[in-house]
């Protein structure tokens, strides 16, 4: 009889699988409820893997694939990138005239900085011009311009360009097809979490939506739903 009992008692339990949370994230107008073992919050200047937080933070880091830096300007996320031009000592001239290395970078919004490094000299100015040495340059958002002479060609004959800027919204088209890419100016939040019925771990951008958390909850197999304990 005592064994009956116990099977019994067993049988009234819920079925209760590792949940602590159920998250609701609503626009206004809908509401999504998840049942979930874990979360997190993030934005997207969290990008850089943990590996590499590890070592440098994200101002450290020059490469020549884009990088997502640490740096805020009005608002917005800064990127960097570095052009390595190469040899440009063709744009040496004796006629006074401005040659231009352009970046193709046409989703550029603000350039924010930018630096030379020439030769393997270190150059901090955006625009300088040198007497001495008859060297002229100078930088915006859209290339690079030089103004050289014979006397200064050794400095063209390796040209590294720094850039740290934001984007702006970029419309291209495809295959004769209109396709709208969309390059974000702003900070975006996520939340991530595991769903405790699937396991399946979900990252949703909750920018312009409320999203509450509350603990004390279970998953139930049979309901399919999170219930209070």
């Amino acid at each position: 009889m005592k064994s009956l009992r116990n099977a019994l008692l067993i049988l009234l339990l819920p079925s209760v699988a590792n949940a602590d949370f159920l998250i609701s994230i609503s626009d206004g107008d809908y509401t999504d409820s998840y049942c979930a073992s874990t979360y997190s919050f993030s934005n997207n200047l969290e990008s850089l893997h943990r590996e590499q937080q590890a070592l440098v933070s994200g101002s450290d880091i020059y490469s020549t694939e884009e990088t997502l830096t640490n740096k805020i300007w009005m608002g917005k996320p800064v990127y960097r990138k570095v052009l390595v031009a190469g040899d440009l000592s063709s744009f040496t001239n004796n006629n006074n005239t401005w040659r231009y290395y352009d970046f193709d970078m046409p989703y550029i919004d603000t350039l924010v900085d930018g630096r030379f490094i020439l030769g393997g000299h270190v150059v901090l100015e955006n625009y300088h011009l040198s007497n001495s040495y008859r060297l002229a340059h100078r930088i915006n958002k859209e290339q690079a311009a030089f103004k050289v002479t014979n006397e200064a060609k050794r400095f063209l004959e390796d040209v590294t360009i720094i850039l740290e800027y934001t984007k702006q919204d970029v419309q291209a088209t495809a295959n004769e097809q209109e396709t709208e890419v969309v390059i974000n100016n702003e900070l975006v939040s996520y939340i991530h979490f595991t769903e405790s019925a699937t396991k399946q771990y979900q990252t949703i951008v909750t920018d312009n939506k409320s999203v509450k958390v509350e603990d004390g909850y279970y998953y139930s197999q049979s309901t399919g739903m999170c219930e209070q304990r």
